[in-house]
């Protein structure tokens, strides 16, 4: 069975994204986020956040030649797993949504 490749409203073939591009850029913003969320000595917390990030990434990656959907889909999940780290908060949220300093 022929498969043709999708092609753009300009009638150009669509290429693939750059794996070394995707994965310096998913690399960029994982240590940015966890430069933010933790301290550099505090190894155990950021390591682990950081390498679930990339593994994400990387699958996402892989995938993509086989899949494009899956490995969009993974790719995203990997930035979104590092754009949700965050600096703790300064202050406890009650139920009663008032802020109590720790």
């Amino acid at each position: 069975m022929l498969r043709l490749r999708p092609s753009s409203a300009s009638g150009h073939a669509r290429s693939a994204p750059q794996p070394g591009v995707v994965l310096a850029a998913a690399f960029v913003v994982g240590v940015a986020a966890e430069a933010a969320a933790y301290e550099w000595s505090d190894v155990g917390h950021w390591v682990p956040d950081l390498v679930v990030g990339l593994v994400l990434v990387t699958s996402g990656v892989s995938a993509f030649g086989r899949r494009r959907g899956t490995g969009l889909l993974l790719a995203a999940a990997g930035f979104a797993w590092s754009s949700g780290t965050s600096p703790p908060s300064p202050c406890t949220v009650t139920v009663d949504r008032s802020c109590t300093s720790s």
